[in-house]
């Protein structure tokens, strides 16, 4: 349906946008949302890995959350386009992965070249897919806080009141993000690899090894004040913010920045 309604409406600035369960639908049904959001989301101009023909994925710190795409490139492509992201999503509703879905229309999904590169020509402007698996989200929702969901992840912060539209900063919403979407980039690569076996049945060489119990724990190998340098890895935390890496996509760079508020 979602496709259908993008492809229905003659209209650039037209948004499809579903939120799962456990991902900040605002009921307890699922549903849809039609948006008319006259900007450009920074996400339709990076550069993605392709995981698999027409399954495509951005890692942090490429963007603030990883996530996957899908493009509609062709007439002849629209059933396998719909059956991809079906496959995806059901995947993730059988693993309990609260997901985000935006549609939106994007130049030709790029897998070489700069990360960024703003293209802006109406003819090339596909409809596509970006799908954010996400950490579950329980309790009450009010409607004055900052929760992240499907249109906040592809860059628009969406203000209910002037005291946030003053206050928020772009430290202070990708902490939010952080904490309460981001997957660990273990889990977002477990995912990807259980992606593109649901939709093209190949099995990665890591599964494979997985399964045959092949696989050994590297920790048997360690010395003991290897183990102890390890462990005090795991207990340093730095915020993935865009704005710590030397690449575009800093929220305060206007000329390229995500389209916010």
């Amino acid at each position: 349906m979602g496709t259908d309604m993008m492809l229905l409406v003659d209209d650039d600035s037209f948004h499809i946008l579903f939120n799962s369960l456990l991902g900040q639908a605002s009921v307890n049904h699922l549903h849809m949302h039609a948006l008319f959001w006259p900007y450009d989301s920074d996400l339709i101009f990076r550069r993605f890995d392709e995981l698999s023909r027409g399954i495509y994925a951005i890692r942090r710190p490429d963007w603030f959350i990883s996530a996957f795409a899908f493009q509609l490139a062709a007439v002849n492509e629209f059933d396998t386009f719909i059956e991809n992201i079906t496959k995806c999503v059901d995947l993730f509703a059988e693993q309990k992965i609260a997901h985000n879905v935006f549609f939106t229309r994007a130049p030709l999904i790029r897998t070489s070249g700069p990360l960024r590169h703003e293209e802006r020509f109406p003819s090339s402007q596909l409809v596509t897919a970006y799908v954010f698996p996400r950490r579950s989200i329980t309790g009450a929702k009010p409607p004055t806080n900052f929760n992240p969901a499907a249109n906040e992840l592809a860059g628009c912060l969406t203000s209910y009141t002037y005291r946030f539209f003053e206050a928020v900063t772009e430290t202070s919403a990708l902490r939010i993000i952080e904490e309460d979407c981001v997957l660990e980039d273990e889990h977002f690569e477990k995912l990807a690899r259980d992606v593109v076996t649901a939709i093209t049945g190949e099995v990665s060489s890591e599964d494979d090894e997985d399964s045959l119990g092949e696989r050994k724990d590297s920790s048997e190998q360690l010395t003991s004040p290897e183990l102890d340098e390890l462990r005090d890895s795991f207990h340093t935390f730095e915020l993935r913010s865009p704005k710590r890496f030397a690449n575009p996509g800093s929220l305060s760079d206007r000329s390229r920045s995500y389209t916010v508020l």
